[in-house]
C-alpha cells in the first residue's frame, strides 16, 4: 500500500459509503410524501439516501443509508431506517443538532458501520447506543476525543478510525478502555508520545496508523510493548530508522527511511 501502509479493511458496502459522501447527493430524487409512505420514500422524502444490492426481481438485498446531516434524521426516518433489510452502514456528511437518538438501532444487528466526516464531540454519546457496531470512522477538526469514554461498553468494536481529527493525548488515553480493538488510526491528529502509554492494554490490538503525528522514539518504546502489533504506520513522524529496533516484533513498519524490507 503506498503512504498509508495499514490495512485497514474496506468491504464493498464501506467503499459504498465513501462514494455516497462524495456524492454529495447531487442526483438525489424527492419523493411526495404520503400516509403509507414505503421507508425508501421517507428517507429520500427528508433529504437521505439509500445505496444497495437488488435481486432480479428488483428487492433490495442489503443497503446503506446515507445523510447529509445528522439533524435530517428524526424519529420518522429513524422507523423507516429500521424497516430496511439487512442495513450495513450509516454515514453523515456532518453531525449537529438536534442529534437523533440512535437507540433505535440498537435492533438492526446487520448494522456494521458508522462513517461521520465532520463530527464532534456530542456524537459519541449516541453512538454508543449501538453497542454491536464493528466498525467506526470519524473525521472534522471538532473532534477532540473528549467523548471517546462512551464507546467503553463497545466490545465489539474492532476498527476505530480517528484519523484527520484532532484528537489528543487525553482524548486517546481512554481508548485501551474499549476492548475489543484491532485497528486503530490516529494519522494526522493532535496525539504525542503521551497518547501510547496505554495501548499496551489492548490486547487484540493489531494495526495502528500513526502517519504525520510528532511521534519519536519516547514512543516507540511504548509500542514496543505492544506485543500484538502487526503493523504501524510512522511517515512523517519524528521516528528515525535507528529508533524502530524495539519493533523488531513487528511484521510491517512503515515510514521514510523505516521499510523493514527496504532495510533487510
Amino acid at each position: 500500500m503506498n503512504d498509508i501502509g495499514m490495512r485497514f479493511r474496506w468491504s464493498l458496502l464501506q467503499m459504498m459509503l465513501a462514494v455516497a459522501m462524495m456524492a454529495g447527493m447531487a442526483s438525489l430524487s424527492i419523493h411526495l410524501l404520503y400516509v403509507h409512505a414505503s421507508p425508501l420514500e421517507v428517507i429520500e422524502q427528508a433529504g437521505g439516501m439509500v445505496l444497495g444490492d437488488y435481486d432480479n426481481a428488483g428487492n433490495l438485498l442489503e443497503c446503506v443509508v446515507f445523510f447529509k446531516s445528522s439533524s435530517m434524521m428524526g424519529p420518522r426516518e429513524i422507523r423507516a431506517i429500521c424497516r430496511l433489510p439487512n442495513v450495513r452502514g450509516i454515514a453523515f456528511r456532518r453531525w449537529e443538532e438536534p442529534a437523533p437518538d440512535l437507540s433505535q438501532f440498537s435492533q438492526i444487528l446487520t448494522l456494521d458501520t458508522i462513517n461521520i466526516l465532520d463530527g464532534n464531540d456530542d456524537m459519541f454519546a449516541s453512538i454508543a447506543k449501538i453497542p454491536h457496531l464493528r466498525v467506526l470512522r470519524l473525521s472534522g477538526d471538532k473532534v477532540k476525543g473528549a467523548g471517546l469514554y462512551h464507546l467503553a461498553g463497545m466490545q465489539k468494536l474492532e476498527i476505530l478510525d480517528l484519523s484527520d481529527t484532532c484528537t489528543t493525548d487525553s482524548g486517546a488515553q481512554v481508548l485501551h478502555r474499549i476492548k475489543g480493538l484491532e485497528e486503530v488510526g490516529l494519522r494526522n491528529t493532535c496525539i504525542s508520545d503521551a497518547a501510547l502509554s496505554d495501548l499496551w492494554r489492548l490486547k487484540a490490538l493489531k494495526h495502528l496508523d500513526l502517519a504525520r503525528t510528532p511521534i519519536t522514539a519516547s514512543g516507540v518504546q511504548d509500542l514496543a510493548k505492544i506485543r500484538t502489533l502487526k503493523s504501524v504506520n510512522l511517515n512523517y513522524t519524528l521516528v528515525s530508522g535507528s529508533d524502530i529496533g524495539p519493533l523488531e516484533h513487528v511484521d510491517h513498519v512503515v515510514g521514510f527511511g523505516l521499510d523493514r524490507e527496504s532495510a533487510e
